[in-house]
């Protein structure tokens, strides 16, 4: 599922990036991509997914990880307006501070997308995501037909902040509203 999901998004972003690209000065060559951690197997393999595609589009990628740290994450982005890229993609560490990073970028006329969790703030040309809210409520429904929606539960969270977690424990916790469940502690995984 993981790379299933990862060849989508890399095929939307490669497509994101080709429109507006109207002239041979607005042609992109060199690709920016900022991912949160690479100790995630999903990202790792968002990466490796935008990495070949790029290479058959004939693009250029520049890949820097943020190390789950949104002071590293604002340094790559400076990183990023010297290296020549013509335009970002961001998965943000965590959404609020994702905003000093897109900021940056703005003042440099770098366009940015960001990918599976949104920035709070600046000028994104785009965002990417699979429907967290619908994927919590898969796993709330899962969980409900494996263990008969009886039982004490914990429920592990992504990186505090993130859109993406957010929106995922929405829909988990929606899902399993109703059912015989105590969600008896919550803890970032």
């Amino acid at each position: 599922m993981k790379k299933f999901l990862s060849i989508i998004m890399t095929t939307m972003l490669c497509a994101s990036l080709l429109v507006g690209c109207s002239s041979k000065d607005d042609e992109i060559s060199k690709i920016g991509l900022i991912v949160s951690t690479l100790n995630n197997p999903f990202f790792v393999d968002l990466k490796s997914g935008i990495e070949k595609r790029a290479k058959e589009l004939g693009y250029e990628v520049v890949v820097l990880d943020s190390q789950n740290d949104p002071a590293k994450e604002v340094s790559n982005m400076e990183d990023l307006t010297v290296k020549d890229v013509d335009i970002v993609l961001l998965n943000p560490v965590d959404s609020d501070s994702a905003i000093a990073s897109v900021m940056i970028a703005n003042n440099s006329d770098l366009p940015v997308l960001t990918v599976d969790r949104v920035a709070n703030g600046g000028k994104v040309v785009s965002h990417i995501a699979s429907d967290n809210i619908a994927g919590g409520d898969m796993a709330a429904k899962f969980l409900i037909e494996k263990l008969n929606g009886k039982g004490n539960i914990v429920e592990l969270e992504g990186t505090a902040g993130s859109s993406a977690t957010r929106d995922r424990g929405q829909g988990f916790n929606e899902g399993i509203k109703n059912s015989g469940f105590n969600l008896i502690a919550k803890q970032s995984a």
